[in-house]
């Protein structure tokens, strides 16, 4: 068995360097940084043994787990003379005694390891810089992860990059050559050795489960997290883990765990992943669209502002398309505590029932959407409210088509029979405004007028009387006369005045959702007025990514995934998490930044919508979905990326043929490439006939399709807009 003492078959560059600066004296100490992987360890080791061979004292001391400064002294004087010499009340030696008796012995060189696995890094590191600056005849050499702080800044820095794969397969051969049934020659043999390995790690310990708990976080981690931490986490032993996985076979300090992490990280997965065999196939992502979300439930990201919806009656919702606010709609339709809710999901029907299809006028508009949240507010009235306003809810609800109590089939012959004589339409009086319905066959025939501002009034009463509240939902607004501005802006104006008008009873509320462009179309005027009613809904990147991973961790199959990497106030470790999705790096950036660049809009703003249309399209675009996964992460990176184009196009055609906005321009932009202009140098890209340049320019910026930007190119600063990467990323593949 060979031990990392002996020759080994790999000299880095870096060793020379730092031989050389050790011989010439020519800094302090020495600073050996990398991440985990990069071969600090063994590069301090083989540092010992070239230093051995040219006749120097050399003694190494692990600072893993060190709580206080005088620890350092007692571990290094452990080192040199083999166990403590001095001790006090607190078990360890100040650290100027340990420095009277290591400027009696002779002079060595302290190979300092796993610096930022002390308790405290930084009064580590300021130990080790008092010991430096009294033994200048001693020399120091400490190796950790970056950042260093604690008064080393004296010392000469080496950073390592890792390991390539090749040198470190060539280490471990060496390491492992010798061992009864390993066949050295390939990498296939070294993963059946390091398999072994994890069984009998596994297997052997007095708690299986505890063990399999912290290889899973080491594994998902990739080693961000010190090995104390993860132990913590699982209930196994900080002592007992670093002997599992820093010590090697046969007691070597180099295992496998050290010498190839991301090799020992890709079997154990592997070895993970049996237990449970999945397809990417059979995993669920949910819908795009609330209503056919069968993951809304599980995956669901309690936005930090939604409880206030209701309970600081917040009535105006508005969001960006895909923004979420169906998934709240739907949310909020389950009921609250003290809450009667009424959800209508598309109000549109019952709108144009009252108002007609061609209504243009915002006064009969605002009476229609009066009229709809009267009909709808009626199923919460008491059976013993009085008779008449009984009739009145059940007319109301009749006039725009939802059910009211049921009748008896005589009952309905009779007024069936009774209509000639009643009429077949139910009058109602909004303020100055009067309207009528067509009522449906089987109606009840009405010669009077519902007084409908009357009706609402007495009903917050009796809800008040009986200390309850009714909540009237209205989402999808953007489907009325989606094509026709005009009409938008004065449904808009009329629904955020009923709503404004709920809002001053107590007992009845009214809550809208609304696409942002929407809402830009109200009164700039009329909106400061709304303040404090609204909420904007603002996700984060933060949040973007956790929609992401939730979609993904809530399948049964990834179930011990979503346990270790689950937060204790909810939600999972964004980072580890989206290593199981896709690799570390797309397209040379990143994951977590590739993925807020590419679908965030101008505005800023991303989607939660785009994170479940990237699964999918991931999905679709693997090589071999319907084959057992055997390894993470699930997607390539060549599949996320064509995924990202084609949520790109999705994006793109959606400003084209669903909001079309400004069609000619933005088809101008796509062809020509022009992604930052200047107003002036793109005014001849636009089609007059589609409206004003400036109303073209400020509809597209609602829509987060510009984004404005100021350059300053040595002469002024100059106002440009770009287009960001989520519409043109796909100009490059047509």
């Amino acid at each position: 068995m060979c031990r990392v003492t002996d020759t080994l078959p790999i000299r880095r560059r870096e060793l020379t360097e730092i031989l050389a600066d050790l011989e010439n004296g020519r800094s302090a100490g020495v600073l050996v940084l990398g991440i985990d992987g990069s071969g600090k360890t063994v590069l301090l080791r083989m540092l010992g043994d070239d230093l051995r061979q040219r006749g120097r004292l050399v003694f190494h001391v692990d600072l893993s787990g060190v709580r206080r400064a005088a620890e350092v002294g007692s571990r290094a004087l452990e080192a040199v003379a083999g166990a403590p010499t001095l001790q006090s009340s607190s078990g360890a030696p100040p650290v100027s005694e340990v420095i009277e008796v290591l400027r009696a012995a002779e002079p060595g060189v302290l190979l300092f390891d796993s610096l930022d696995s002390a308790v405290d890094p930084a009064g580590t590191a300021s130990a080790i810089a008092e010991l430096s600056a009294a033994l200048p005849r001693w020399q120091f050499v400490v190796g950790s992860r970056p950042p260093v702080t604690g008064g080393l800044e004296q010392f000469a820095a080496y950073t390592l990059a890792p390991l390539s794969r090749d040198e470190a397969a060539l280490l471990f051969r060496r390491l492992i050559q010798g061992v009864d049934g390993v066949e050295t020659a390939g990498e296939a043999s070294i993963r059946d050795y390091i398999e072994r390995i994890i069984e009998r790690v596994v297997d052997g310990t007095p708690d299986p489960a505890k063990t399999r708990s912290l290889l899973d976080r080491l594994a998902l981690t990739g080693g961000s997290e010190r090995i104390d931490v993860l132990a913590a986490q699982s209930g196994v032993l900080p002592d007992e883990a670093v002997r599992l996985f820093l010590n090697g076979p046969a007691g070597s300090a180099s295992g496998p765990t050290v010498v190839l992490p991301d090799l020992v990280r890709d079997v154990y997965l592997a070895w993970r992943l049996a237990g449970s065999p999945f397809e990417l196939a059979d995993l669920r992502f949910g819908a795009e669209d609330a209503e056919r979300d069968d993951l809304l439930e599980e995956s669901f990201v309690l936005w930090q502002n939604v409880g206030s919806i209701l309970s600081q009656r917040r009535s105006i919702v508005v969001g960006d398309r895909g923004a979420g606010k169906s998934a709240i709609f739907h949310k909020l339709s389950a009921g609250q505590d003290n809450v009667e809710v009424f959800p209508v999901a598309n109000p549109s029907d019952l709108l144009q029932r009252i108002a007609g299809p061609n209504t243009h006028d915002a006064d009969t508009l605002r009476a229609a959407w009066l009229v709809v949240v009267a009909a709808v507010v009626a199923a919460a009235l008491p059976e013993d409210a009085p008779r008449k306003l009984l009739q009145e809810g059940a007319e109301l609800r009749t006039a725009v088509g939802l059910p009211s109590r049921a009748i008896g089939r005589t009952k309905r012959a009779l007024r069936a029979m009774a209509r000639p004589f009643g009429g077949t339409t139910l009058r109602f009086a909004v303020g100055p405004v009067n309207l009528e319905a067509e009522l449906p066959v089987g109606s009840a025939p009405s010669t009077s007028t519902v007084d409908v501002e009357a009706f609402l009034n007495v009903t917050d009463k009796i809800l008040r009387a009986e200390k309850r509240r009714a909540v009237v939902l209205f989402d999808r607004i953007d489907e009325l006369f989606k094509y026709d501005r005009a009409r938008q802006e004065a449904v808009v104006q009329g629904l955020l005045q009923v709503e404004g008008r709920i809002s001053l009873l107590d007992g009845l509320d009214l809550v809208v959702f609304l696409r942002t462009d929407l809402f830009e179309l109200y009164d700039i005027q009329e909106k400061n007025k709304l303040v404090s009613r609204r909420l904007v809904l603002d996700w984060t990147e933060e949040d973007w990514l956790q929609v992401l991973v939730r979609r993904v961790l809530a399948n049964a199959p990834l179930g011990w995934v979503a346990e270790r990497l689950r937060l204790p106030a909810g939600g999972f470790e964004t980072r580890p998490a989206l290593s199981v999705l896709f690799p570390a790096t797309v397209e040379g950036r990143p994951i977590d930044r590739w993925l807020s660049d590419s679908v965030r809009n101008g505005n800023g703003d991303v989607s939660p919508r785009l994170a479940v249309l990237l699964l999918h399209l991931a999905r679709e675009y693997s090589a071999r979905p319907r084959e057992t996964v055997s390894a993470l992460p699930l997607f390539s990176a060549a599949a996320v990326a064509r995924a990202m184009t084609e949520v790109s196009e999705l994006s793109f055609s959606e400003v084209v043929n669903d909001f079309k906005v400004a069609s000619s321009f933005v088809l101008n932009c796509r062809a020509g490439k022009r992604t930052l202009f200047s107003l002036a140098d793109v005014e001849g890209l636009f089609e007059p006939s589609e409206g004003p340049v400036s109303e073209q320019v400020r509809l597209l910026e609602r829509l987060g399709f510009l984004e404005r930007v100021v350059r300053d190119n040595g002469d002024g600063a100059r106002s440009m807009f770009r287009i960001p990467e989520l519409y043109t990323r796909c100009w490059g593949a047509s």
